[in-house]
């Protein structure tokens, strides 16, 4: 019983995770949920010249296993037709060796740098 409790709990998290993540990007971009046939990506970002892509998830990650994803997130954003410069971006819990990759990647630790980034 325990086990299905805490599987229903991190789903409805994650879930939530995403609005807070849509809400924390929504200063720099229009945000949004993209899919189309088996391929989803849960946030685009869209501002002049650039969409980003985003993948959030509701778990602590590893620096290897944060670079898989964003990996998969390329790969993923290949099948959007927009124009313009792309990024690539990772929302998490907690991301290990996060300031090692460089570009969007946050975790719960960044949400007071919000207003004092230009780059989000």
């Amino acid at each position: 019983m325990m086990e299905e409790i805490k599987k229903t709990f991190n789903a409805f998290v994650g879930l939530a995770f995403e609005e807070i993540a849509a809400e924390f990007l929504s200063d720099k971009f229009k945000t949004g949920k993209w899919w189309y046939k088996d391929t989803e990506i849960d946030l685009v970002g869209l501002r002049k010249g650039e969409v980003a892509f985003f993948e959030v998830k509701w778990c602590d990650m590893s620096y290897k296993d944060a670079i898989k994803v964003l990996r998969q997130l390329e790969e993923k954003g290949e099948s959007v037709k927009i124009k313009g410069k792309r990024a690539y971006g990772l929302i998490a819990r907690r991301i290990k060796g996060k300031d090692r990759l460089g570009g969007y990647v946050y975790d719960l630790s960044d949400p007071m740098k919000k207003n004092k980034s230009e780059n989000v």
